[in-house]
This record gives structure tokens, C-alpha cells and sequence, in this order.
């Protein structure tokens, strides 16, 4: 599955998650002109919408890089069900308590909501946010751009994960675009595990002649070569060669 088809996957997941909180949202505002608020609000907004974002983001992401954009690329499965949660059940805790009188103001909030979902499911399908690879270097795209030459990172390089977050040190912090404001750089949270993100920058900070052939078929199989043979103890640059 190419990049584009899973960005246009996420999207459609993204849009099927956004329109059922929108309808929990229409099922407990009508509920609650009749029932306690609480009851309904819990009973048809927070508890479908809760079970329906524990699967989205427990849903398998791409666990390995696609080729795209330039580079070997990444997304971000579960930040992308997230914004919408937490529209939607704000949405319907409003809808419970501004009540049937004030029905411009449920209208009203639906509506953004509506508007909310249609933007982001715009971006996921544009491929954002993503995490690119790229000859010239690193290129986090949420969707603002931050460009991290291979230049710019430490000898090594050092990179260690917080959470679910790889962060990386930077040697010339200068030359990251736009300048970050300490001498290290969180990548965030991505599909890929951490640990085969980490082999991939660090392999293509210390071998400079190999960055030429990032975005191309044949060397993201030498990766994927090259960080098994890693994770089995055996020599990874002979395994890539064959």
C-alpha cells in the first residue's frame, strides 16, 4: 500500500469516526429536552463516542516506512482520531446543558463541529500530519513544517524516547528550520516504531553516501535489511549488500 492510499484510508476512518460522534451529538440533544441531562449525554454521547476512539486508536497503524513525498514517510494514525473526540464530547455535554432553549446554540456548535471535521479529514487526506525522511534531511509536517538537516544532529546520533515520543539531540540547532529553542527536538509520536525510526536516522546521519538513495524502492528494502540484521546481533551493512 503506497502512502497516498493510506493517508486516503485514514481520511475516510477519520470521516466515519467524525459523522457517528455527529450523530451521538443529534441523539443526545434530542434525548435530553426529555431525559435527566447527565443520563443522556452519558448514555448517547460520551459512551459511543469513547468506545468508538479506544478502537481507532488502538487500530494497527503502517508499521514500517512507505515510499511518498520525496522520502521514506510515516503517519500519525492516532493523532488523527483525537481532535474529534474531544470536539465531540464537548459538543455533547453543551448539548446537555444549554437544553432545548437554546437551540440556536446547539445549532451552532454542531455546525463547527461539522466544519471541524470536514478541515481536518481534508488534511489527513492531503497526508498530514507525516514524518519524512528525505535526502537532505528530516521533515515533520503536522501540518507546519519543520525541516531538521542531517547536518544539524548530533554525532551518534543521540536519540531517546519519552513515552511514545523520539526526541533527538541536535549538534548545530541553527540549522533547523524554524530554530528550535533548545539544543534537542521532539519528533513526536509516528506508526513506526520507535526503535526502527531511531535505526533509520541514525543509520543515515552517520553514512553520508547512502542518503542520496532515500525515496527509492530498492534502498528502503536495504533499510528494512539493514535493521533486521541490527535487531539479530549480525553485521548490517553485509546484509544489505546481500
Amino acid at each position: 500500500m503506497t502512502v497516498y492510499q493510506v493517508a486516503r484510508r485514514e481520511a475516510l476512518l477519520f470521516l466515519v469516526i467524525g459523522l457517528t460522534a455527529v450523530v451521538c451529538n443529534v441523539a443526545a440533544t434530542m434525548v435530553s429536552a426529555r431525559w435527566h441531562w447527565p443520563a443522556a449525554v452519558l448514555a448517547f454521547g460520551w459512551l459511543p463516542i469513547a468506545s468508538i476512539l479506544s478502537g481507532a486508536r488502538n487500530a494497527p497503524g503502517c508499521a514500517g516506512f512507505t515510499v511518498g513525498y520525496g522520502g521514506f514517510t510515516t503517519g500519525s494514525l492516532r493523532s488523527r482520531v483525537s481532535p474529534v473526540g474531544w470536539l465531540a464530547v464537548g459538543q455533547v455535554a453543551l448539548a446537555g446543558i444549554v437544553r432545548s432553549s437554546h437551540v440556536h446554540v446547539q445549532i451552532t456548535a454542531l455546525v463547527l463541529l461539522v466544519v471541524a471535521i470536514a478541515l481536518v479529514t481534508m488534511l489527513i487526506w492531503q497526508g498530514f500530519p507525516r514524518l519524512e525522511l528525505r535526502p537532505e534531511g528530516i521533515v515533520r509536517r503536522t501540518p507546519w513544517r519543520t525541516f531538521i538537516p542531517w547536518d544539524a544532529l548530533e554525532a551518534g546520533p543521540q536519540l531517546w524516547a519519552n513515552g511514545r515520543r523520539l526526541t533527538v539531540r541536535l549538534a548545530e540547532p541553527e540549522f533547523v528550520e524554524p530554530l528550535p529553542a533548545h539544543d534537542h527536538l521532539s519528533l513526536g509520536a509516528w506508526d513506526v516504531p520507535d526503535d526502527r525510526l531511531a535505526h533509520a536516522i541514525g543509520w543515515y546521519a552517520e553514512h553520508v553516501d547512502d542518503r542520496s538513495a532515500i525515496g527509492t524502492p530498492v534502498e528502503l528494502d536495504r533499510l528494512t535489511l539493514r535493521y533486521d540484521a541490527a535487531a539479530y546481533g549480525l553485521d548490517a551493512e553485509a546484509s544489505a549488500r546481500g
